[in-house]
């Protein structure tokens, strides 16, 4: 299980900033030896929270899961991208 907070770089809280109803979360499961794709290559859905967790099941320990997160207005427009983040899925 991998629980993935946003921080908003400029209050350094999870207040989203104004005009911003949600986040767009990220995330792409791949082998190893895959190289790492760019945020906007890696499927992602919608929420209002801050806060979400994955949780991977036991064949895929040993991957990596790749993570990014943008804010996203009510309209659908999304900011820019985070970095992208690599962690090793283990159990």
């Amino acid at each position: 299980m991998i629980t993935v907070i946003v921080i908003n770089p400029h209050t350094r809280t999870k207040e989203k900033p104004p005009l911003v109803s949600g986040i767009a979360f990220a995330c792409r499961v791949r082998p190893a030896e895959d190289p790492k794709a760019s945020a906007e290559d890696l499927p992602s859905s919608f929420q209002t929270g801050a806060v979400k967790t994955f949780q991977w099941p036991e064949e895929d320990y040993g991957k990596i899961a790749d993570y990014a997160c943008a804010y996203e207005n009510a309209t659908g427009k999304r900011g820019s991208w985070s970095n992208v983040v690599s962690l090793l899925i283990s159990g």
